[in-house]
């Protein structure tokens, strides 16, 4: 009986970790592009200047 309880909670909370990291991977991705385009950027702006 209490291994079916825990066998419910897993399945409810498994779900739930995978749906959590997959947004948390999407969000550093973007954060990453856009940090890249930053970058280039100020690496434009540095070449212009000289």
């Amino acid at each position: 009986k209490l291994g079916r309880e825990v066998s419910r909670i897993l399945l409810f909370f498994y779900p739930l970790e995978f749906s959590v990291a997959l947004i948390y991977s999407v969000c550093s991705c973007s954060n990453l592009f856009r940090r890249q385009s930053d970058l280039t950027s100020v690496a434009e702006e540095a070449e212009n200047t000289f």
